[in-house]
């Protein structure tokens, strides 16, 4: 039953913005046209850098449509994060046990760990009624944070390993 509610929200998550979403407008196009005819003039200056000078872009990158909903790498993420979470929520609250083991005690220690430090920062009677807002939050904000460095970590772990095990001259 837990689970279907869940795959309810999550079809009304993707459901609302696609009913709410309006059609593109023709800004869009007169927009792009505008860009193709700025890169033209760029480059016939001879600047190759010149097109980079402006500066990101205001629009985020689109990866795929999704009827009219447009789906940008942060959704994207977001939307793995969020479902990474959720199963590694049910998984360790499958058979929850009065000590627990395994990944039960690890997601308990992390949200011990998340609670406290909250308590010291709001009080005891302030984090019983806001814990689990910034909890979220924070939690939902430090894993795409987190899975975007693992390559990073790894590669730093991989050279850390390297140069400790090898032997010194």
């Amino acid at each position: 039953m837990q689970m279907q509610r869940i795959l309810v929200a999550l079809f009304l998550f993707l459901a609302i913005p696609l009913a709410l979403a309006d059609k593109p407008s023709s800004d869009e196009n007169k927009s792009e046209s505008h860009e193709e005819g700025h890169s033209a003039s760029t480059h016939s200056e001879g600047n190759e850098h010149a097109e980079h000078a402006e500066g990101l872009s205001a629009n985020a990158p689109v990866i795929f449509k999704l009827g009219p909903l447009q789906i940008t790498n942060s959704m994207f993420v977001t939307m793995i994060v969020a479902l990474g979470i959720i199963i590694v929520a049910q998984l360790a609250t499958r058979k929850v046990q009065l000590i627990p083991a395994g990944l039960q005690n690890f997601v308990e220690y992390l949200v011990e760990g998340l609670y406290g430090f909250f308590e010291s920062i709001v009080g005891p009677q302030m984090v019983k009624q806001t814990f689990w807002f910034f909890g979220t939050i924070f939690i939902l904000y430090c894993s795409p944070t987190g899975s975007a460095s693992f390559p990073e970590w790894a590669r730093w772990a991989g050279e850390w390993m390297s140069t400790a095990t090898s032997p010194s001259r």
